[in-house]
Parts: structure tokens; sequence; C-alpha cells
């Protein structure tokens, strides 16, 4: 184990990743999370809607909708729930707290996520930093990386972490 003195030396070494080099891994990371959500959600949601459809003879979602049984929608929306924020929170929360503290992204760019000492986040951290993201700020909370002296945005602010360059 690293102590902290030769720890925060070598985080200070690191230069903190930018906004461009960041949104760029998020390109990267981006595709494979819906990839990942497509493969896991699709199929089943395709067919509980075709059992819908062939059972009230229509494909219009608005009609299916306001027909299916509660149980079905609920099943529909955890679906969503699942693809739209379950897969991407733990897509992105395990990466970051683990040994290479990155996303596949983030890796591909030579960046990781650390906490302000230089340190590895846990997993509790790493959740939080992926739902501040969620905090409507109309891209005002990515868009502050350009002006922190860390290149930090909200939800890095927000959880106590910085994005580093690896050398």
């Amino acid at each position: 184990m690293v102590n902290n003195d030769a720890n925060q030396a070598l985080h200070r070494a690191n230069e903190y990743s930018g906004f461009f080099r960041r949104f760029t891994a998020w390109c990267v990371d981006a595709p494979v999370r819906f990839a990942i959500g497509l493969a896991l959600v699709y199929l089943p949601m395709r067919l509980l809607v075709f059992g819908q459809a062939k059972r009230y003879g229509s494909t219009d979602p608005s009609y299916l909708w306001g027909v299916m049984p509660l149980a079905d929608r609920t099943t529909v929306f955890v679906l969503w729930l699942l693809a739209a924020v379950i897969i991407p929170w733990l897509y992105t929360a395990l990466q970051e707290c683990s040994t290479p503290q990155a996303t596949f992204g983030k890796t591909l760019l030579g960046v990781k996520v650390t906490d302000l000492e230089g340190r590895r986040i846990s997993f509790g951290r790493a959740s939080g930093r992926f739902f501040a993201r969620l905090i409507p700020t109309f891209g005002i909370g990515y868009g502050i990386a350009l002006f922190t002296r860390r290149k930090q945005a909200l939800h890095d602010l927000v959880a106590g972490c910085v994005v580093v360059r690896v050398h």
C-alpha cells in the first residue's frame, strides 16, 4: 500500500483532465452503456409490447399504455428504469471505484477519477458522483469544469472528486 505522502505527491504530479478529454471519454462510454442496456432490456420489452399488441390488436403506444394491465405497465417502467438509470449507474460507479479508477472511455483517454487527495474513491462516492450528474443544470454543471481550478464539474464538486490524466 502506498503511504499518503507518496500518494499525494503522485496526485500532484498528475494534471487535471480538461472538459474536452472528459467529454470524449463520455462519447466512448455512452454507446457502451446503451448497448448493455439494449442487450438486457430490449428483448423482454419487445416481447411484452408485441404480446400486448397482439392481445389488443393495435401497435399504437398511447392506446396500449391505456389498456395494459398495471402489472405490465409496471414491468415496462422497471425495464425503462433499468436501461436509463441502473445500468449506467452501475457501469460508471463500479468502474470508477475499481483499481483502474476509470470507465472504459476514461481508460482509453488516459484519465481516472480520484478523491481530492488522489486516492481511489469508494463505491458510495462513485455513486454520489453519478447521481449528482442528474441535478438539472441544463449543461451548466458540466460547463463549470471550464472555469474551476481543478477542472471540476458540478458532480465532481458535490462528490469531492477530481479527474486526472494518467501519465
